[in-house]
């Protein structure tokens, strides 16, 4: 089996039940192939999770960079990043997240840091033309606004939702809706209330808004 069809699987697995809980012998068991296969393919089991980390980050950065690709304003492409970040979060487990986290993966998270680096080089210029156009305070450093916006930790999202009994949708939106909020003028929170309250948004949100066992 190619290399790419064994991350795919060691991916469902690790998502589903979490990283510690899954061996390299079950995910070859899951691909169907030896044991001795898949060491000659991933040297460890580290490796393996640092290569499904890599994995998730270049399909993320596709979309990511498909949504600043469309020349939206900073409003649509928050709304947008929110929308992926939802749908992101609703798709893993909870103790996946946590087994990422941990110092054993710190390589893996160093992966997902690069990811979030570039995207907040972008997302400053966003928040640059803003200030520019009237819509976002200017007294703002865009370099720290960008990293609050992105820097959302997922596994403390996950937490909150499921002990919580608050919809993850509606803890996110709320949390970038008061923080976008407080970073704009008074014609920057006009966009938002359309932005973010109208019938499409709605629509969009609920499309995503599935258990994970879904």
């Amino acid at each position: 089996m190619e290399k790419i069809g064994i991350i795919h699987a060691a991916l469902q697995s690790f998502m589903q039940h979490g990283i510690k809980a899954i061996s390299m012998d079950d995910i070859a068991k899951a691909v169907g192939i030896s044991k001795r296969t898949l060491y000659e393919t991933f040297s460890s089991k580290d490796e393996l999770v640092i290569s499904c980390v890599e994995h998730i980050n270049e399909e993320r950065l596709r979309c990511l960079n498909d949504i600043f690709e469309q020349n939206l304003d900073f409003y649509d492409v928050i709304l947008k990043i929110t929308y992926e970040g939802i749908s992101f979060i609703q798709s893993v487990s909870m103790q996946f997240l946590l087994d990422l986290s941990r110092f054993n993966y710190r390589t893996a998270i160093e992966v997902y840091t690069e990811t979030v680096n570039h995207f907040c080089v972008k997302l400053q210029g966003l928040i640059v033309e803003g200030q520019r156009h009237g819509f976002i305070r200017p007294e703002l450093d865009p370099a720290l606004m960008s990293r609050i916006l992105i820097n959302k930790k997922p596994n403390a999202l996950k937490d909150l939702a499921e002990t919580s009994g608050y919809e993850l949708r509606d803890i996110l939106l709320q949390l970038v809706g008061v923080t976008l909020r407080g970073m704009s003028t008074p014609e920057g929170v006009k966009i938002i209330d359309e932005r973010f309250n109208s019938e499409t948004a709605r629509k969009y949100i609920n499309s995503i808004n599935k258990p994970l066992s879904e």
